[in-house]
């Protein structure tokens, strides 16, 4: 991938999106765990970006708590 640009980082929430200029796909990249911590990171879907085009920030938000709550279920899409 060639370098990635910021598009939104969250500290508060910790996690970021990033935008891959070569492919126009965008990544999201998020901190999980308590003790031991980890990133999880994925493409957005097309009806991921199109739900961050419609309400922004707070899809973001929305994405990051369920993929804290539930990171098994991105397993399959993380790239990290």
């Amino acid at each position: 991938m060639s370098d990635l640009e910021l598009v939104f980082m969250e500290e508060r929430q910790m996690y970021k999106l990033k935008r891959d200029p070569e492919s126009n796909s965008y990544l999201f990249i998020i901190l999980v765990g308590g003790i031991g911590q980890y990133l999880v990171q994925f493409p957005l879907t097309a009806d991921e970006y199109a739900s961050y085009q419609k309400d922004g920030k707070s899809y973001l938000d929305h994405l990051a708590a369920e993929v804290r709550t539930r990171p098994e279920f991105y397993d399959n899409r993380n790239k990290a």
